[in-house]
């Protein structure tokens, strides 16, 4: 904004969503996020819930671009041949993500079962919690399934007291892209189901799209831009609700 006023330099901004949720909460931040956004040459946005934040700031809905953050698959299978360089998989093929999903399995014990996947920050906002309170309902009609959390944050202590050391849920922590898409290859059901919450925001969801990329089912919540990630593989659910929870993983795990 400054450089505008004083050089004449145009500018375009990309808005996530939480980056116009969160000034809301000071009347000065919001200012300034407003007249940012009057003075932008563009106004990007990742999904059209996106957009619709925009007039808190009294900027029509109209003037925003959407531009959807897309999944580059190719780099996802030179990142796949990098982890199993030398051992004979060729990247892209069938083979290959059925070789990277037996390691994988063979490396946690897991070569028998079901993998219900999960890759996110572990924060309240995301739902977690609220999976594995809905586990114990399938795991009546599907005992052979585990639960694996990928990722780190502040919640993560809370969500191991709420397993309660259970092996049907494994922790990982943080990996690298290369680990994330090998999960993914690995597993048999995405799931992320965000709560909807005042002061967050989910603005879109590129991690469906990747878990997608791989053929998988992907479930998700009606929340912020979710909606707009997952196609025609994937389920919507209310947010915060743990039966419906549990019903699209039962469907989805049985279904394959």
């Amino acid at each position: 904004l400054v450089y505008k006023k004083l050089f004449k330099i145009p500018y375009r901004v990309y808005l996530h969503g939480l980056d116009l949720v969160r000034p809301r909460r000071s009347f000065w931040k919001s200012f300034l996020v407003r007249r940012i956004l009057l003075n932008a040459d563009e106004i990007i946005v990742n999904s059209n819930a996106t957009a619709k934040l925009l007039a808190y700031y009294s900027i029509p809905v109209s003037v925003a671009l959407v531009k959807y953050t897309s999944v580059n698959f190719p780099s996802c299978i030179q990142s796949l041949s990098r982890v199993f360089r030398g051992r004979g998989i060729k990247g892209g093929s069938r083979g290959h993500y059925e070789s990277i999903g037996k390691s994988l399995r063979e490396k946690y014990n897991l070569e028998n079962k079901k993998i219900l996947l999960t890759i996110s920050r572990l924060v309240k906002r995301k739902g977690i919690d609220l999976v594995i309170r809905a586990l114990p309902d399938v795991w009546k009609e599907i005992p052979d399934l585990t639960y694996v959390v990928i990722g780190n944050g502040e919640e993560a202590s809370h969500l191991r007291a709420i397993a309660k050391n259970n092996p049907n849920i494994i922790f990982v922590g943080a990996i690298s892209d290369e680990e994330k898409y090998s999960w993914l290859s690995a597993c048999d059901c995405f799931i992320l189901t965000p709560k909807n919450d005042p002061d967050d925001f989910e603005g879109y969801g590129i991690v469906y799209k990747e878990a997608q990329a791989f053929g998988k089912p992907v479930i998700g919540s009606r929340t912020g831009g979710v909606p707009e990630a997952i196609s025609d593989n994937g389920v919507l659910i209310e947010p915060d609700d743990i039966n419906e929870i549990a019903n699209a993983v039962i469907k989805q795990i049985k279904c394959q």
